[in-house]
């Protein structure tokens, strides 16, 4: 399995609380992080407003898929 690392930034109240959870229930701060993110990605299949997003994001690419075919049919 390959690994990066991610550098993020949290305001100290953030961190305070990350702190409180990783105390209280005994995983390291950055083990709470991935289970949040794991459990996030694994939730948004379900999610439509996530799913509306990706459609979106689907068209944008599409288009601009469409507009530099265009163009560098154009310029031959």
């Amino acid at each position: 399995m390959t690994t990066r690392v991610l550098s993020v930034r949290f305001t100290d109240e953030e961190y305070k609380l990350l702190q409180s959870m990783s105390l209280i229930t005994g995983k390291p701060v950055n083990a709470i992080v991935r289970d949040a993110v794991t459990e996030k990605a694994d939730r948004a299949v379900d999610d439509p407003e996530f799913l509306q997003m990706a459609e979106e994001t689907k068209r944008r690419v599409a288009e601009a898929d469409a507009a530099l075919r265009q163009r560098v049919a154009s310029s031959v």
